[in-house]
This record gives C-alpha cells, structure tokens and sequence, in this order.
C-alpha cells in the first residue's frame, strides 16, 4: 500500500474507499474501528480522523454512518 497525505483533498475518495473495504472485512463495527486505528485513522460522528493529530480529515460515506 503507498502512503497517502491525508490532508490532500485529491485522496479523499482513495481513504472512502479504504474505509469502506476495512467495513467490508470486519464482521463487526468494533473490529472495523480497530482495523482503522492500526491504519491512523477513526470515525468522529461522520467524520474520518486522524489519529495523530485528531483532526478530521474528510466525511464518511453515508451508507457507513451508522
């Protein structure tokens, strides 16, 4: 996998569609949340976040709000 600036809008479908995929493999919400925290990033209400910095970064799709 290369590594994405997460700040840079041209990404944000790249990290949605990563999000999504991780959603796709987990068999639950907890593990999904898990698998993104070992990939830097968390969900805020309908945000993706940074880890790091726990800024958000861009919205979630709206069929993985929950």
């Amino acid at each position: 996998m290369t590594r994405l600036k997460m700040n840079d809008p041209s990404h944000f479908d790249e990290i949605r569609m990563m999000v999504a995929a991780e959603r796709a493999r987990s068999l639950s919400k907890r593990e999904w949340q898990f698998r993104l925290r070992g990939l830097g990033l968390g969900i805020d209400g309908q945000n993706i976040t940074a880890l790091y910095h726990g800024k958000p970064i861009c919205t979630l799709p709206a069929e993985l709000c929950e």
